[in-house]
């Protein structure tokens, strides 16, 4: 089974053509992962893609929105988790 932690592994990847399939939850993302802004929104977007029905909301997003790979897996745990309720 695909975990939501794979899915961000994976897009990560595939968003910055780099190799972060060592990350954990405790992955700083603002000093960690070396992504700039634009970067991370593509990365977000992409993540959007990836798993039904998660939308962030574009006015308010930034890096200071989920300080580790954790708080973001947790995010989008929640979301789903709404979404089959």
């Amino acid at each position: 089974m695909t975990t939501t932690l794979d899915i961000i592994r994976t897009t990560l990847s595939e968003v910055a053509n780099a190799d972060f399939s060592s990350i954990t939850p405790a992955t700083d993302i603002a000093n960690d992962l070396d992504l700039d802004s634009i970067l991370f929104v593509h990365f977000l977007l992409a993540l959007e893609e990836k798993v039904p029905g998660l939308e962030f909301n574009q006015e308010t997003l930034s890096e200071v929105s989920f300080t580790t790979i954790g708080t973001l897996v947790t995010h989008v745990d929640n979301v789903t988790a709404s979404m089959a309720a």
